[in-house]
C-alpha cells in the first residue's frame, strides 16, 4: 500500500573473473575477434587480458589470478510498464500463470499437508512470541498510564 514501494528485477551474476594480481585490479580482457589474443579464439587468458588491458590503456602488472565475483544487474529489458504486472495470485494459484512449471513446490498452487503443516510450525511460534511481546507492553504500558503500582 506504500505509493513509494519499488520492485526492481535484477539479475545475479556469480562466476570467477581475472584480475591484476599485481594492481588487486579487475582485469579487461579482449574476449573475441580474428586476432591470436581473442579468448574465444586460442583459449589463452595471458594474451587476452594484455591485449585487454592495452585496449582500455590500463596499467598491466603482467600477472594475472581469477577472483570470485557477484555482479547485481537492473533489468531493464521486458519488464512490463505498471498498469500491466501482475498480482501475486496470477502466478500462485490454481491454474495460475506458473501452473506448467513442474517439479517444485509453488505456494498457493500447490497443496501438501506435510509441507503446509510445516510451514505453519515454523510460522507460528514466531508470530505467537511477537503477539505475546505486544500484548505484554500494552500491558506495562496502560499500568504505568493509570499509575498502577506493576509499573
Amino acid at each position: 500500500d506504500d505509493p513509494a514501494a519499488r520492485i526492481w528485477p535484477i539479475r545475479v551474476f556469480r562466476g570467477k573473473q581475472p584480475f591484476d594480481k599485481g594492481l588487486e585490479t579487475l582485469a579487461v580482457f579482449h574476449t573475441a575477434g580474428d586476432d591470436d589474443a581473442a579468448f574465444s579464439g586460442n583459449y589463452n587468458w595471458s594474451k587476452a587480458v594484455e591485449r585487454g588491458m592495452d585496449s582500455v590503456d590500463a596499467v598491466y602488472s603482467g600477472e594475472y589470478g581469477f577472483v570470485e565475483t557477484e555482479m547485481y544487474w537492473p533489468v531493464a529489458q521486458m519488464v512490463a510498464p505498471k498498469e500491466d504486472t501482475l498480482s501475486c495470485t496470477q502466478c500462485h494459484r490454481r491454474k495460475g500463470r506458473l501452473e506448467s512449471v513442474e517439479g517444485i513446490y509453488i505456494p498457493g498452487r500447490d497443496d501438501n499437508r506435510w509441507i503446509d503443516a510445516i510451514g505453519l510450525l515454523l510460522v507460528m511460534p514466531p508470530l505467537l512470541g511477537v503477539l505475546l511481546h505486544g500484548g505484554i507492553r500494552l500491558w506495562v504500558w496502560r499500568s504505568r498510564k493509570r499509575g498502577s503500582p506493576c509499573g
